[in-house]
């Protein structure tokens, strides 16, 4: 077995990092404080549309304990409003304040700047068939090994 594999959640993560990092850099030179990688992730689920915190939690994979309290320093950093939801009186609409409006335009300049970077580094078309096979392609479905395949049974006798 090769000593260096490539798993593409390595790659996935290290692309996340390397635009998380560009993006706070353009956000602390705008004069925002910059946000912690959580509140990046809501910040970007919420300006593609997600509004419901449920929804938010379910996402990025937390309780719905934990989003409401990022939620909760997020507006007291006034970078969201959280207001009612319409079609349910007991539920909260989360929506980005005037500041983080304001954040959020920095951030897609930033996006805008940094892929520009990125297809100078390593190439239009690379960049190009890169974000079509992440963003258009039809993934289907996670995959759910099947109990005590043969597969899982090896994963775990290499880790004894």
């Amino acid at each position: 077995m090769a000593k260096h594999q490539y798993f593409l959640i390595r790659g996935l993560l290290r692309a996340f990092y390397w635009v998380d990092e560009g993006m706070q850099n353009y956000i602390r030179a705008a004069g925002f404080q910059p946000m912690s990688r959580s509140q990046a992730m809501v910040m970007g689920s919420i300006a593609g549309g997600m509004r419901r915190p449920a929804d938010l939690a379910r996402s990025l994979g937390v309780s719905r304990q934990a989003v409401h309290q990022l939620l909760a320093d997020m507006e007291g950093r006034g970078l969201v409003d959280l207001r009612p939801d319409p079609d349910d009186a007991r539920a909260k609409l989360v929506h980005f304040s005037r500041r983080g409006s304001g954040m959020h335009r920095v951030a897609m300049h930033a996006q805008r700047r940094i892929q520009a970077e990125l297809e100078k580094r390593l190439g239009r078309t690379a960049v190009r068939e890169f974000l079509q096979v992440l963003l258009e392609s039809e993934w289907g479905p996670a995959l759910v090994p099947r109990p005590k395949s043969r597969s899982v049974r090896a994963a775990v006798g290499r880790r004894a």
